[in-house]
């Protein structure tokens, strides 16, 4: 499964860099994503943090980058997920406005420590002022906090003090 936004892109060698790993044996694969301001070739900002977490996944992979990639990277977008951990795991999209995509990226994480990184960037996020993204009103706000809150749910649940440490996720 790969996902997308309607306002983002594909790299033009998306589907080469993405059929390398279709028969290999990983449930998800990470790829940096990079970011354009909208209607330019300018670069943005937008891609930055998960950038970082996948090249440190893929460079370092130490512990805290391995937990980080699996339950930090809230960025469904520059991933590929086999469908039956999405399918046998039952995860689906929370049904809320805001910030769906990061409980299911966690939960996706959860799923499998089959995970992979790739140097090879196959998504381009566009950066756009006003859009949601930047919205900073009362109910995003709610969301934000909901999302604070599953998040903190969902790690202590499944992780060990020392590995909610590691990812200042007390």
């Amino acid at each position: 499964i790969l996902f997308s936004d309607s306002d983002d892109y594909f790299a033009e060698s998306m589907w080469e860099s993405v059929s390398f790993y279709l028969d290999k044996d990983f449930d998800v694969v990470l790829f940096p994503p990079t970011s354009v301001f909208e209607g330019t070739d300018k670069m943005a900002d937008r891609h930055q943090t998960s950038e970082k977490i996948v090249n440190d996944f893929r460079i370092k992979h130490d512990e805290k980058s391995v937990l980080t990639a699996r339950y930090m990277m809230v960025l469904n977008l520059s991933r590929i997920i086999r469908r039956s951990v999405i399918e046998e795991n039952g995860i689906r999209f929370l049904d809320q406005r805001y910030f769906e995509d990061a409980i299911f990226a966690m939960t996706t994480g959860l799923a499998t420590d089959k995970f992979e990184a790739s140097d090879k960037v196959i998504y381009v996020i566009t950066k756009t002022e006003g859009t949601e993204t930047y919205n900073k009103d009362p109910e995003k706000e709610t969301a934000r906090r909901r999302l604070s809150y599953e998040r903190a749910k969902l790690l202590r649940k499944s992780l060990n003090k020392s590995e909610r440490k590691l990812l200042n996720a007390g």
